[in-house]
């Protein structure tokens, strides 16, 4: 079973839908694999069509995967959105690619797609990689694009320190684009964690210039002497640079303690303050954030009580609230099931994606391992 929800201000989409999936392997050959996934939307007014996907997977030898796979929609026409044929490879450890064949309905030629990755172990704590792309219209004998990239991953002896980079960049007939990533996080004391990521993108296609970069530090405070109290803070810088300069900086810091076996409170203050640039022109927003709220668990933790308030408001005098209350109930061990309201002040301009008034429901279900012992015991050994 499928559920979107989707919000963007005053627009919103919702649908429902069954997804059925199926996987075959004939008998005496296993290493061949038949898999069929259906998409049936159960809106009666919706304009989405029901969706089959077909493929066919076999291993011809050990390394090597030759794949056929073909998306069908049907509606008030029968289409076939897209259809692949190829197969991957393995040449050796370090040393991998992959070849195929695509078409869309609406396409009119082949496209050939070809890549190669390879990753090396410089070291017990490096490991580089490194890989190409291209892909070319095979009846136009024409080049759609090339894609270079390269990475590494870094780790300190003793993995209190773990860092990562990467670059890459694509060729296209409508220009270049470049893309760098570089992370990096470590432990300062048993009590307390950094991190801190950039990310740097440029865009030259269709004859324009885009630059986007992202700068983001933060920091995690749990005592071990005291673990009943958790502190999260982290800031960060965004630059766009296109028809106009906008610089934006966000930052955020959340604490919860534990007042007993039952009872948490938490706290978060948050801001936002951004500028525009333009020719002769110069405008700047400042938007802020304080939220506390505690929850507490009775009934042998089976049964729970939260609330919460926050107050919103920004530099044109502008400002709301908000209060909430919801009642929980554990009806297994790693799951929640919530019915709460939140009630809401005037709504600030251009924020609207920041309220969810009225009643709710929720639903939180733990992924970890326990999960599967869960399912045994409600199946059945």
């Amino acid at each position: 079973m499928e559920y979107r929800h989707d919000q963007n201000g005053a627009t919103t989409e919702a649908g429902t839908a069954i997804i059925l999936g199926a996987h075959w392997t004939p008998l005496g050959r296993d290493n061949t694999v038949i898999e069929a996934e259906l998409r049936q939307p159960l809106n009666i007014d919706g304009d989405q069509p029901t969706e089959l996907t077909l493929g066919l997977y076999r291993e011809a030898a050990p390394g090597w995967r030759v794949f056929n796979e073909v998306e069908l929609q049907f509606g008030d026409d029968l289409v076939m959105p897209r259809s692949t044929l190829g197969f991957t490879f393995q040449m050796n450890k370090w040393l991998s690619g992959r070849t195929e064949f695509s078409r869309g309905a609406n396409e009119t030629d082949t496209t050939l797609n070809q890549g190669l990755s390879a990753q090396f172990k410089l070291n017990s704590l490096t490991t580089l990689n490194m890989g190409i792309e291209h892909s070319r219209l095979l009846d136009a004998e024409e080049a759609k694009m090339t894609s270079l990239a390269i990475g590494a991953k870094w780790g300190s002896d003793e993995t209190d320190w773990v860092g990562d980079a990467d670059f890459d960049t694509t060729f296209e007939k409508s220009g270049t684009t470049y893309y760098g990533n570089l992370g990096l996080a470590g432990q300062i004391t048993p009590d307390l964690t950094v991190l801190g990521r950039t990310r740097i993108a440029v865009d030259n296609r269709n004859g324009q210039n885009r630059q986007r970069v992202r700068t983001r530090v933060g920091a995690a405070y749990r005592p071990l002497t005291d673990p009943r109290l958790e502190v999260l803070a982290w800031y960060e810088h965004r630059l766009e640079k296109m028809h106009n300069t906008t610089k934006s900086h966000l930052w955020s810091v959340d604490a919860s303690y534990e007042v007993d076996a039952d009872l948490r409170v938490n706290g978060k203050y948050a801001g936002q303050h951004q500028s525009i640039e333009l020719t002769n022109t110069f405008a700047t927003s400042l938007t802020q954030l304080v939220q506390a709220g505690a929850n507490y668990e009775f009934g042998d933790d089976r049964f729970q009580i939260g609330v919460n308030g926050a107050y919103l408001w920004d530099d044109t005098n502008s400002a709301t609230w908000g209060l909430g209350a919801e009642f929980g109930f554990v009806p297994a061990k790693g799951t929640l099931l919530a019915l709460g309201y939140n009630l809401t002040g005037s709504q600030l301009p251009q924020q609207d994606a920041l309220y969810q008034k009225g009643l709710h429901l929720r639903f939180d279900l733990l992924l970890d391992n326990s999960l599967w012992d869960q399912l045994d015991g409600f199946l059945g050994d």
